[in-house]
């Protein structure tokens, strides 16, 4: 991993946070606006391919073939989670926790049990008023 330079005191570290995540944040307004264009340029792609029963295509730099897959989308939980329970098909389903209820669950003080609190700490970092420098 690169090391990078890291100011000594804490005012210039605070400052430099802020301007790396503001620097960050205006890379990701671009890549927004070249994946809108990609999207596009897929979709174009899309409707040839299927006008033209192709496989796949290449230019001068590049190939590409479209790849299908299918995904589930759940219309009815109740019958699905039945048929799960039924069979023992826990496989099915993801081993994640809604992360709300248990916020929520825990506040009142409440346990769930098998489940220890991981604290996650984050930054809030705001430009202040006045000059720029």
């Amino acid at each position: 991993m690169k090391k990078f330079k890291i100011p000594k005191d804490l005012g210039s570290c605070v400052d430099l946070l802020y301007q790396l995540r503001d620097l960050r944040l205006q890379v990701a307004k671009e890549e927004a606006t070249i994946k809108a264009h990609e999207t596009g340029i897929k979709e174009h792609l899309l409707k040839r391919y299927k006008n033209q029963a192709l496989s796949g295509a290449r230019g001068r730099i590049a190939g590409m073939t479209i790849d299908k897959r299918d995904y589930p989308s759940v219309k009815n939980w109740k019958t699905v989670y039945a048929w799960i329970a039924k069979r023992s098909r826990w496989d099915l389903l993801r081993k994640q926790l809604n992360d709300v209820a248990w916020r929520e669950m825990h506040a009142a003080g409440k346990e769930l049990p098998g489940v220890e609190v991981f604290t996650d700490v984050t930054f809030s970092i705001t430009k202040l008023g006045g000059k720029k420098k």
